[in-house]
């Protein structure tokens, strides 16, 4: 048996912060901003994607979408994705070469449409 010092305590509580414009709770002040810049301040988007225009309420969400955003992975049957798991799940499911792939970028479609150059 344990001596009573080492009579385990149960984990320490936190109280969780509830939304006050919907029914979320959060764990942290931090989540609860990132969620209220997310839902609830639809008309502030403050980050632009410079590739395709494409706004952003959030910087780290912006930045996680220039990763992809002209980036395009093609097959060797001319099969193509915008994100590693479409392209890993197309080879899997027709047994296509990985190592294949190859990593293109494409224009944005504004430039397409005015008949720029393909930089393909």
């Amino acid at each position: 048996s344990l001596a009573p010092a080492e009579v385990l305590q149960p984990a320490a509580t936190f109280s969780l912060i509830r939304c006050d414009e919907c029914t979320r709770c959060f764990k942290n002040k931090y989540l609860l901003a990132k969620h209220k810049a997310r839902m609830h301040n639809r008309d502030q988007a403050p980050h632009m994607c410079a590739e395709c225009g494409r706004t952003f309420h959030l910087r780290e969400d912006m930045m996680a979408h220039s990763k992809t955003c002209t980036r395009v992975f093609r097959c060797i049957c001319g099969f193509e994705g915008r994100h590693p798991i479409t392209i890993r799940k197309h080879c899997e499911k027709t047994k296509h070469p990985r190592d294949l792939v190859t990593i293109i970028k494409k224009p944005r479609e504004e430039d397409r449409s005015e008949g720029a150059p393909s930089s393909n």
